[in-house]
């Protein structure tokens, strides 16, 4: 029996295996680099019918569980990986290029397509919005997820105000960098930012001071960017909190360590000069994250008073200036044209 019973194990993965391969037989793959040093990839299956889905991630995610699907289903799964310098030489107009480059590919080697959709998440997500917006005429719909709608110069000043306001509140004076933040200095910088806010978490006043910052700032309550996730606050003011801390120490991980995405020759691509931040906590900050940030306050024996002179604080902290030569030097196509 246990002979017979390994047997069919055997046979089922053959099976299982030999599927596998043909599968894989039947899709054409091209792999490549463009002159512009983007590498990319197009995968067409044998049943294709006649649709694209592009991607700015495509070549990371050309053997996932995503793209096999795709595959799968009969639609050809096509795009771009990010570029090796995109951190230090980001040209969004020649990464919408890019795409548009490998979908012409796609028509000279497979014919024209049914329809072509730009598709992606986050950075890809921002990418298949400005496809529909500056290049409606190549594809034919847009998929976008968690994307950056606004552009890149609202995540910049976003990743500007969480570490200010944290710093204004959490160690005013100190050398933590807000921008810009060198590749050099890192990690250390963002080393010490974690000491500070890890002794900031030990303290009632601390707990309270990181929440009206993600307020302000206007992080979310709930979520993570890197691993792992914290769990959805169960409502009671200490889960709320904690989930508040790791929203705001992710954030930091991108603002920190992703700040030279935006930094530049030309000068930073963010700015808050003329930012009334206590403004923006009255007017801008989320009904229910002010009702949060009250009670902590209250719990610390700050008083609701405490959280107006936070704001004059923050409010009183050195500005970051930037220029109209960084942010047109973010926004130029061609740093990456050939390079």
């Amino acid at each position: 029996m246990h002979t017979k019973l390994q047997s069919l194990a055997m046979l089922g993965l053959t099976s299982l295996l030999a599927m596998s391969t043909a599968l894989a037989a039947e899709v054409k793959r091209e792999e490549g680099t463009l002159p512009s040093r983007f590498p990319y990839q197009i995968s067409v299956p044998a049943n294709w019918n006649g649709i694209v889905i592009n991607d700015l991630d495509a070549v990371a995610n050309k053997d996932g569980k995503l793209a096999a699907y795709l595959l799968e289903q009969g639609y050809a799964y096509t795009g771009t990986g990010r570029h090796p310098e995109r951190m230090t030489r980001h040209d969004p107009l020649t990464e919408l290029e890019a795409q548009v480059a490998v979908i012409n590919l796609v028509k000279q080697k497979h014919g024209q397509p049914k329809y072509t959709l730009q598709y992606g998440c986050s950075g890809g997500g921002y990418v298949a919005l400005a496809m529909a917006e500056k290049h409606a005429d190549v594809i034919n719909g847009a998929v976008s997820f968690n994307a950056r709608g606004t552009g890149g110069m609202a995540v910049a000043n976003t990743w500007l105000d969480l570490p200010y306001t944290l710093k204004a509140l959490l160690a005013p004076g100190s050398g933590l960098l807000v921008a810009p933040v060198p590749n050099s200095a890192l990690p250390a910088a963002y080393e010490a930012w974690k000491q500070v806010m890890e002794k900031a978490q030990q303290t009632p006043e601390g707990r309270a001071r990181i929440a009206l910052a993600v307020a302000v700032s206007q992080w979310p309550t709930w979520g993570a960017i890197n691993n792992p996730p914290k769990e959805k606050p169960k409502g009671d003011l200490a889960s709320l909190q904690a989930a508040m801390f790791k929203s705001a120490s992710d954030g930091l991980a991108n603002a920190v360590n992703r700040r030279q995405l935006y930094d530049n020759p030309a000068g930073l691509a963010s700015w808050n000069s003329d930012i009334d931040y206590a403004r923006f906590y009255e007017v801008g900050a989320d009904p229910e994250q002010k009702e949060i940030v009250s009670k902590l306050y209250e719990a610390a024996g700050l008083g609701k008073e405490a959280i107006a002179a936070d704001l004059a604080k923050i409010n009183g902290q050195p500005r970051v200036a930037g220029s109209p030569d960084g942010v047109r030097y973010w926004l130029e196509p061609g740093r990456l044209r050939g390079a």
